[in-house]
């Protein structure tokens, strides 16, 4: 949550202004797993790249977040 009580858009706990982290090789596939924490609707989508969506599956966001609290 932001200063002003908004979610914020997270890509590995980082904010989309970030330092870029990932360098893929030119030409190269790269498979990423992308989930929706939030109750927000908003597709999801990534800009400047080309990007195919290979699979969709509904996902236990409660499940998930109290499995997490356990390991951390």
């Amino acid at each position: 949550m932001g200063q002003y009580g908004r979610e914020f858009m997270l890509l590995d706990n980082k904010q989309w202004d970030a330092p870029i982290t990932e360098n893929p090789k030119l030409g190269s596939t790269e498979v990423w797993y992308l989930i929706n924490l939030t109750d927000d609707t908003h597709p999801i989508h990534i800009h400047l790249i080309d990007f195919q969506v290979l699979d969709r599956r509904a996902f236990d966001v409660e499940k998930y977040s109290k499995e997490r609290m356990i390991h951390l």
